[in-house]
């Protein structure tokens, strides 16, 4: 039996990941040329499908709690990183550029500029 809400969530799930890839080859042909860009999308293509091929069974002997911690962990990591990059961003130059319009030094509270400072220094 399939469970529909799996089977749908899992669908919507996989759309996403296929339109940022058609994305992100649009933008790299655009911008770098189209014969590089396909070769490398093909070539990644046939070794994600060599390694499902040859790892997929592999992978339901690793235990899923471990799956779920090294992920978990993984994605902590890499939002930790984005923080410390938006942090210093907005430590730099304030809160300009958030927005849609310019922020004058008057819409910026003087809390998040010292808080902020302060963050630079410590990340």
């Amino acid at each position: 039996m399939i469970d529909t809400s799996v089977f749908a969530t899992s669908f919507l799930a996989w759309a996403v990941e296929i339109i940022e890839m058609v994305i992100t080859v649009v933008g790299v042909g655009a911008m770098r040329g189209w014969r590089s860009t396909l070769l490398g999308a093909g070539a990644g293509l046939v070794i994600l499908a060599a390694l499902i091929l040859g790892l997929g069974t592999a992978l339901t002997l690793v235990p899923v709690r471990l799956l779920r911690v090294l992920v978990g962990s993984l994605l902590f990591v890499f939002g930790l990183q984005w923080l410390r990059k938006g942090n210093r961003r907005v430590s730099v130059s304030g809160l300009r550029g958030m927005g849609a319009r310019a922020a004058t030094d008057d819409d910026i509270p003087t809390v998040w500029i010292g808080l902020l400072s302060y963050c630079r220094f410590a990340v």
